[in-house]
This record gives structure tokens, sequence and C-alpha cells, in this order.
């Protein structure tokens, strides 16, 4: 846990390098640490090295059938290497998960709507994308930073850019979740970002 966070925070400084080798750290003595093999999936993305994080994805599900997380993430690997047809087919896998999640959980959980809009924008399902973002709004409308990264999917930055306003304002403060998530890779020179990183988290 230590060499984990010790990466985490390595990563928040976007040292990715220095992130990968604390992760790695982890990893040898855990090799089974679900969050760790995340955390360095996604560093792995962030540098490109679609194939390490592939790799380590594709272990995920072996570990733990439940962690449908690994698919999606899958899929955004295969979408970034330009693989449209491995990056459908794990979305599908991952969509189909969050409706059945949908179904289990009912109709007051916002959290599996907002992950399977952010499914379906990812399949070019938009108007399906956008109906199902109102349901999980219409349960639950703090979500704001969750809505800015469906938002960023469906092309509609100016609105998740204001969602991502209203996160902070309320006290949104995880800045190693804005560095790591893929969803809201559009912001990514966004000088409108910028500018709210600025105010919010201040050197």
């Amino acid at each position: 846990w230590g060499y984990m966070n010790l990466g985490s925070a390595w990563l928040c400084l976007d040292s990715l390098k220095e992130a990968e080798e604390a992760f790695n750290k982890a990893r040898k003595i855990n090799p089974d640490l679900i969050l760790n093999l995340y955390r360095l999936a996604h560093v792995y993305r962030l540098q490109k090295k679609y194939d390490k994080a592939i790799s380590i994805l594709n272990h995920i599900p072996e570990i733990d059938t439940n962690e449908a997380s690994a698919y999606y993430d899958l899929g955004v690997n295969y979408q970034s290497m330009r693989n449209q047809e491995e990056a459908h087919r794990y979305f599908a896998i991952y969509k189909k998960a969050m409706t059945e999640e949908c179904i289990k959980q009912g109709p007051n959980n916002a959290e599996p709507f907002i992950s399977l809009a952010a499914a379906m924008a990812r399949l070019g399902e938009i108007d399906a994308s956008q109906q199902t973002l109102q349901k999980a709004i219409n349960i639950d409308s703090t979500q704001h930073l969750r809505f800015a990264e469906v938002l960023c999917l469906q092309g509609k930055v100016m609105e998740a850019i204001e969602e991502l306003e209203e996160a902070f304002e309320k006290g949104y403060r995880d800045l190693f979740w804005l560095k790591l998530t893929p969803d809201l890779q559009i912001l990514k020179y966004d000088t409108r970002l910028r500018d709210l990183l600025d105010k919010y988290f201040p050197q």
C-alpha cells in the first residue's frame, strides 16, 4: 500500500516514470492487488504503452470475475490504438454488465446509469447515452465529476466544464483521479480546465 500510494503521489506530479516504478514495486509485493493493477495500467496508457496496459487489464478478471471495469479500460486502450473492432467488443461487454447492474441495483442508484451512459457514448450511441445520463441526474444530481466525464464523451465540452466547476465549488479535490481518468481526455489541453485547476489546486 505504501508503494501504491507513492505511485499515486508521483502521478499527481505528472512523474509517470516514477509512478510506474512505484506501482511495479507494489506489484512485486502483491501481484494480485487489483487497485494497484488498475493504477499501473492507467500509467502505461498515459505513457502510450498500450500493450503493457492491456496485458495487466486482461489479468484482472482472472483474479476477480466481477471486475467489469477492466473491460471498459481495455476498450479505452484499444480505442487509443485505433483498433475500433476490439474497442467495440470490450465496450459492449461492459455495457451489458452495466445494464445488468442497473437492473440489479434498481432505480435509486445513479452510479450504474452513469457508467452505462459512458459505455453507450464510447459505442457511439449518443442519444441513448444522453437519455441514460439524464436518468442518473434525476436520481442524484450531485455527481458532477462523473457527469462531466460522460459529457466529455458525448462531445459536450462546455457543459462538462460547467459540471467540473460545480464539483470544485462543492469541495471535490481528487487531483489523482482528474489526472487518471481517460474520460476527461478531451480536456487535457483545454485552457479552461487548466484555469480551474490553477484556481482550486494552487501551488
